[in-house]
């Protein structure tokens, strides 16, 4: 099994150094579209005036595990802020008093030592739409949650970031990707893990290895760097330049993937989510940035100015 694994890894990453080349020689690639802060407000999903909770969409999220529960917090809080309605977090039952403290709005369905199915599976039922990966951590009852919420997610949007990134680099488990609604959020550390390539070379081929990683799999990928890009199957690949370095701080990215959620859990398509999500990411760290200073920011910091993107939002669709 470990030969068949690594001859797959091999094949993939020869896969994307031979399309990194062939656009390069052939001059392929042409330049990636990009929102402003014009072009994002068209694409943010409508608020209907007599919306109620569950119009807003249902987030499940799942994340955290003994001494993580931050990731799960900041996840919650994030797809919150982009607008959903309703948010349970599924996680391990040390984090309860944190979460319920710090994310009251928030429903909560905990397991123990062991992974409860039925409580993953019904879950998994109540929930629009999940995310799955931050602070989860390596450990064997992640593993076996991941199996189980791939296995069982069926039909519904999935946006996986962080450690169900790691764990699906292990083993080869891209496979599982295949038929998924999936968006996955790697930055260019867990794209080497999963392609088995450098990370000096995605650097220098960020478009060609997003657009081989989402033609090879079928997902909508979201390759995170200073400049992060976004492909999907059949869609112009974009890139996303709002932000600054102080969003280079822990848990930023467990905020972007909530935040993205959040927008397909209210009818955003999944490219269309991507890139409004990286957008507004980026555009919340700079209010901020523009308040504290580069240097000061965590990522709670973003949360806070999101009402500031998205009042500005509002302000262009009246």
């Amino acid at each position: 099994m470990a030969n068949q694994s690594n001859i797959r890894v091999k094949r993939m990453t020869s896969a994307l150094r031979e399309a990194a080349m062939i656009k390069e020689s052939e001059k392929l690639t042409k330049q990636p579209k990009r929102l402003n802060d014009k072009s994002f407000a068209r694409l943010l999903p409508p608020r209907r005036a007599n919306g109620n909770k569950s119009t807003f969409g249902k987030v499940l999220v799942i994340a955290g595990s003994m001494n993580m529960a931050g990731a799960a917090i900041l996840a919650a809080r994030g797809a919150f802020a982009a607008g959903c309605g309703m948010v349970m977090v599924l996680t391990d039952e040390c984090n309860r008093t944190i979460i319920q403290n710090a994310v009251p709005e928030a429903l909560l369905a905990t397991y123990d030592e062991e992974i409860d199915e039925e409580v993953v599976a019904a879950a998994l039922e109540w929930a629009g739409c999940v995310l799955i990966g931050p602070g989860i951590s390596l450990s064997d009852e992640a593993k076996q949650l991941m199996d189980q919420v791939m296995s069982q997610i069926e039909n519904k949007p999935i946006v996986l970031d962080a450690d169900a990134l790691n764990i699906l680099s292990e083993n080869d488990n891209t496979v599982k990707l295949a038929g998924k609604k999936a968006i996955i959020t790697p930055h260019v550390g867990e794209m080497s893990r999963l392609v088995g390539m450098p990370v000096t070379e995605i650097q220098s081929h960020m478009i060609e290895t997003a657009e081989a990683f989402c033609a090879h799999h079928g997902v909508t990928v979201v390759l995170k760097d200073a400049v992060s890009v976004i492909s999907a199957p059949r869609r112009k690949t974009y890139e996303n330049v709002s932000g600054n370095s102080g969003m280079a701080t822990a848990g930023s990215g467990d905020v972007l993937a909530g935040i993205i959620t959040g927008l397909v859990a209210q009818g955003a398509g999944l490219f269309d989510a991507a890139i409004l999500g990286s957008y507004i990411h980026g555009r919340a760290g700079d209010f901020a940035a523009a308040k504290k200073s580069r240097y000061c920011m965590t990522a709670s910091d973003i949360i806070a100015n999101l009402p500031e993107v998205f009042l500005m939002a509002e302000e262009r669709q009246a």
